[in-house]
């Protein structure tokens, strides 16, 4: 009904780019959890490096499946990449091994963003051994360290396609990447970043 009864046009309202967009909460694990307010720019900061291809190669025609949860700067963050770039984001209720292959064998998903644990669950899974990951072109992980045995076995199922990121809440969860070039098992100093 709210919506209903908004006009259709765009009311063109001005945006200060240093105003608060959204407020989310970290996990306090330096401390008390706080509340972390992102601007308008922070958000378009970070969005703006999957345009640029810094966190793979974005472009509309992708389809990516977001299980993270949106109270968290990794769902909300990650998950308005998508629709930033245009492309199709679909938004798992739980990050549930058989809900994300599902997804996969439905879709035609190229990018799947998830934590180590979930990434095991879904090594561990049934359904893993015939699922396709041919279309997956990036996987974006983060949010826990990653056993350097759990991320070669992910490669060796799922591709050479995976993109760790390294950030805090503050920063809209970009501080670093590691991307799928550096994901060599050659280099087993890299794989424990």
């Amino acid at each position: 009904a709210w919506r209903d009864a908004c006009a259709a046009a765009d009311p063109r309202l001005p945006a200060d780019t240093n105003e608060t967009a959204l407020q989310l909460y970290t996990s306090g694990t330096t401390g008390l959890p706080k509340g972390a307010e992102l601007t308008h720019r922070n958000l378009l900061t970070q969005w703006s490096y999957a345009a640029a291809g810094h966190l793979g190669r974005w472009t509309e025609d992708d389809l990516c499946v977001v299980p993270l949860p949106l109270f968290h700067a990794g769902g909300v963050c990650y998950g308005m990449n998508a629709p930033y770039m245009g492309a199709t984001v679909v938004v798992l209720r739980e990050a549930q091994p058989q809900l994300i292959l599902q997804a996969l064998a439905r879709h035609r998903v190229t990018k799947l963003g998830v934590v180590p644990a979930v990434m095991q669950f879904m090594l561990d899974h049934p359904d893993c051994a015939k699922a396709d990951f041919s279309q997956l072109d990036t996987i974006t992980y983060g949010g826990a360290p990653i056993p350097p045995a759990l991320l070669r076995r992910a490669v060796e199922v799922m591709g050479p396609v995976f993109l760790q990121m390294f950030g805090m809440t503050e920063s809209t969860t970009l501080g670093t990447a590691l991307q799928p070039r550096d994901h060599n098992p050659a280099l087993p100093e890299r794989l424990k970043s």
